[in-house]
This record gives structure tokens, sequence and C-alpha cells, in this order.
């Protein structure tokens, strides 16, 4: 009776013993569960086990592996606005990072994604340009080089668009000195742009309807030489014969007419004196398309802002290696 006693005792103990030998996650342990989480697109409890990583265990090599991940898994989840603050987080306390530019290019991607119409405000455009634009110039010769340069035409399209647009809006509104200006501007600002000869274009026929006709020829002289084979280049042919005015043949006539608009430069820009007009097919985009990588522009000619089509070429950060030894081992 009294062994059976003893050993009721020991079986009554054995739970406890069991919990007092079970082991607290490890950072290691969180860290693989994030990964396989992220792995599975399960973000969410992707972020939860990446956060307990960097809280509980600071100091683990794998914290700040965990810390840019979360932001990682923000983009996939599309909470972009949560992406931005933790990967600009990321940016901040760990400036010597060899993550840098991927971390710099979902930033970018993080403010692409969130473009609107040509006919909205551009604040996302503007800011995922300056974005690509960084990225470009910090990682000239770094593996997302090409794609934040393709991604930069495309902004820089979408702007030039919106210009357009209140470039018509004034005009339609009889406001020609206005719509001139905003022509001017985009010719100045994107000249490499699809829109290019459409605003050239019609800055000639503003600058016609301000009685500026010399002005105005120079401007339609500049469509034919820069865009002889587009639309425009027809038009500008009938309105030169309607204006019966000289054209300066000794210069380009483009920066001419940019220089009597007040936009023949910028003081602050290394570029100002050269410009550079150049039809959609001369666009490093078109090369991307051409190769099979993915267009930056739809069937309808406008940039394509499809989510899937704007990571097409991205390395795929949902695919982390799960951790099999220390993080550099």
């Amino acid at each position: 009776m009294k062994r059976l006693l003893l050993i009721l005792v020991a079986l009554a103990l054995l739970p406890a013993a069991a919990c007092s030998l079970r082991q607290k996650p490890s950072g290691e342990d969180y860290y693989a569960q994030a990964q396989l989480n992220f792995a599975t697109k399960e973000y969410k409890a992707a972020i939860e086990n990446y956060q307990q990583v960097i809280d509980k265990y600071p100091f683990s090599p794998y914290a700040e592996d965990a810390e840019m991940k979360i932001g990682l898994a923000y983009y996939q989840q599309k909470d972009y606005a949560e992406a931005i603050g933790a990967l600009d987080d990321f940016e901040r306390m760990h400036p010597t990072s060899k993550n840098l530019e991927l971390v710099s290019y979902y930033i970018g991607l993080s403010y692409y994604e969130q473009i609107g119409r040509e006919d909205q405000d551009q604040g996302k455009t503007e800011a995922a340009l300056k974005r690509f634009q960084e990225l470009e110039q910090r990682f000239p010769e770094g593996d997302f080089a090409e794609l934040a340069h393709d991604k930069v035409l495309v902004c820089r399209e979408m702007l030039a668009r919106n210009e357009m647009i209140v470039g018509n809006y004034y005009y339609k509104r009889a406001n020609f000195r206005a719509a001139e200006s905003r022509f001017a501007e985009l010719l100045q600002k994107y000249p490499e742009t699809p829109v290019a000869p459409d605003a050239l274009y019609e800055l000639g026929i503003s600058l016609e309807k301000e009685g500026k006709r010399y002005s105005a020829a120079q401007a339609f002289a500049a469509v034919k030489k820069h865009f002889p084979t587009s639309i425009y280049a027809k038009r500008a042919q009938a309105e030169l014969t309607k204006l019966h005015e000289p054209i300066d043949t000794e210069e380009d006539p483009l920066p001419l007419v940019l220089a009597e608009t007040g936009y023949g430069g910028n003081p602050d820009d290394s570029n100002a004196d050269r410009v550079v007009v150049r039809q959609r097919s001369d666009m490093r985009g078109a090369d991307v398309a051409s190769s099979g990588g993915g267009s930056a522009y739809g069937a309808d000619g406008l940039p394509n802002l499809d989510a899937p089509a704007a990571v097409k070429n991205a390395p795929d950060p949902s695919q982390p290696d799960l951790p099999s030894a220390k993080p550099g081992a």
C-alpha cells in the first residue's frame, strides 16, 4: 500500500517536473518561426515573431534581420505606411547594413504602389521618384539600380502627364499664359517622356493664342525637328504655313523657345544647358519590355502601376532561408 502511494505521488509530480524542464523559446526559435510564417505568407504572424526576437533578444544575431523583415512583411501586406516607417527606422539605425540597397528599393516601392491616377495629387509619385533616384546615385552598380531606373522613368512620365493635364485645364479656360508656363515647364523638366511632343505642340498653340507668333513658329519648328514621325509634326507644319514667320535654322529652336518662356535652364541643375528629347522607343523601359522583363507601360500607353508588375523583377523577399546556423556562419 505504501509503495502504491509513492507511485501515485510520483505520477502527480511528473507534469510539474516536465514544465520545469521545458525551455523557453530562444531568439533563433522565434526567428525560425517568423521565417516560416513569412515564407507561407502569414505576414501578421511573421511580424509578431520577428518582434519577439527584437523585444526579448535585442542582442541576438537575428535581431537586425528581424527589423528589416518586419518592414518587408508590412509591404507584402500592402500596409505601405507601416512598411515605410519600419524600413525608414532600419535605415536610420543601421547605416552600414549590407541590406541598405534592398531596404531603400522597398521604401521606394511602398510609395510607388500608392500612386493614383495622373489627374490626382502626385505627392506619392514625387516621393517614389526621389527614393529611386537616390538609390541610383548611391548604388549605381547595385542589384537594384536598373529596377530603380525603370521606376524613375515611369514616375517621370506620370508627373509629366499631370503637368499636361494642368496645362490643358488652363488652355481650355483661355488662360494661355498659364498654359504656356505649364507646357514649357513640362518640357524643361521631363523632355524625354512620351508626352513631350504633345506638350511642345500645345506650347506653340498657346504662344500663338497670346500673339507671340515668332516664338510659336520656333515651337512648331522644334516639333518637326525633334518629333518628325509623330502625329504632331504634320500639325506643326500646317501651323507654320499659316504663320508665315521666319525660322531660325542655325540653332535648335527648342532651347530658344524655352528660354523665351522663362524655362531655359535651372541654375541649380548641372544639366541645365542640355535639353534632350527622345521618343518612347528610346526609353529604357521599352528595352525592359522587349527583353521579357515586364513592361513599364500598359496597352493603353499609360504607366503600368499594377502591383504585381511593379515587383516582377525584384528579388522576392517572401522566400527567406530558414536559419541553419548563426547569421554569417
